[in-house]
């Protein structure tokens, strides 16, 4: 059995779970269930059913248009279900795992959905003490982003936070920490039914418009916040961002703004939602904080750009050049090139440090 214990991760686990517990199964049954694609369930599914005949524990019999089952004896089927309930720490292979498995559905509770410490326990087939821990491990990392998360007796989990502390952390878990979903699986299971695509090719559109390109992390960032501003919008659960009006007064003079507003003026051609102003200047601080390729056709003017922030770093650029140009004995102060070119590239910096 040990054979068959290290070739069963936990998402194969629950789809034995699922078979165990239903007469007839569908992909599409399983996708809904578990949060996967179909795609990734009938891999999955073949990946199972070859350990099961390898193993002699029966096999998964599938009919077109009706669905699948799992065809097995009462002996194989306890062997199964000895399999599923075995020793936790092979059914999750790592308390990082765990964690991201548990923030999966922490971070999609809501006031409609109540969760508790022992459906989290049912949904991973921990026990209530170990799955204490992993919620321990989940709060450290929601700390990270300024949210707070309580657990209340006979109520469940319910968490503390501003509206940009969640967008961050949504964005951050399906970027970065959960690398078993796509960033597409990621938005539509925390964001059922949005069409993801119109926004995709929304932002590809203004890019070839504007002459630019994201890189990879960056246009993966700017999806999953576009996508949260639209569907936020779209199901009427609108949320304060907390822009001041002199903060949206400077956002609005910066070339990025008018960038973000053209984002979603070409997803509304798709899509009929109302977006407001402070969205736009949401999206614009995260596009001042992402990493760009290509600034040659960015409509800049960089006299235009007179905030606060920017005339010191212009002051900090200048003597940046100032200084290579006496180490060198170059005279560089009037290479506007270099001049733009470090302004722009280190202008995502400042508003990252800005905007934490």
């Amino acid at each position: 059995m040990n054979t068959v214990k290290n070739k069963t991760t936990i998402y194969s686990n629950l789809i034995l779970k699922y078979f165990l517990t239903h007469e007839m199964v569908t992909n599409k049954q399983l996708a809904d269930e578990i949060g996967l694609s179909e795609k990734t369930i009938r891999t999955k599914i073949d990946s199972i059913n070859y350990m099961l005949k390898e193993n002699n524990l029966g096999t998964i019999e599938k009919k077109p248009r009706i669905g699948m089952w799992l065809e097995c004896n009462t002996s194989q089927r306890a062997k199964i279900q000895k399999l599923i309930s075995a020793d936790e720490n092979e059914l999750v292979q790592s308390d990082k795992s765990r964690m991201v498995l548990a923030l999966r559905e922490i971070l999609n509770v809501n006031s409609k959905k109540r969760l508790t410490s022992k459906d989290l326990a049912d949904t991973l087939y921990l026990s209530v003490p170990t799955m204490l821990k992993v919620i321990s491990d989940c709060k450290d990392w929601l700390n990270m982003f300024d949210i707070k998360l309580n657990v209340i007796r006979n109520k469940g989990i319910e968490l503390e936070y501003s509206e940009t502390s969640y967008r961050l952390a949504l964005k951050n878990y399906i970027t970065k920490l959960d690398e078993t979903h796509s960033i597409y699986e990621g938005i539509t299971y925390f964001m059922p039914g949005l069409q993801v695509d119109i926004i995709k090719d929304a932002i590809l559109e203004v890019e070839k418009e504007w002459g630019f390109n994201l890189v990879d992390e960056s246009f993966d960032e700017i999806l999953v916040y576009t996508s949260i501003a639209v569907y936020e919008n779209v199901t009427n659960k609108i949320k304060n961002l907390n822009i001041s009006k002199k903060e949206f007064e400077v956002l609005s003079q910066y070339s990025e703004y008018h960038l973000a507003e053209k984002i979603y003026k070409k997803i509304q051609r798709y899509i009929h939602v109302d977006i407001p102003d402070g969205e736009i200047a949401f999206l614009s601080i995260q596009i001042l904080c992402s990493k760009m390729i290509d600034y040659e056709a960015m409509p800049y003017d960089t006299e235009s750009l007179i905030e606060q922030y920017d005339a010191k770093l212009k002051e900090f650029v200048e003597k940046m050049i100032d200084v290579i140009s006496n180490v060198t004995n170059v005279d560089l102060r009037q290479d506007t090139e270099l001049y733009n070119g470090l302004l722009i590239h280190l202008r995502p910096t400042i508003f990252r440090l800005k905007y934490n």
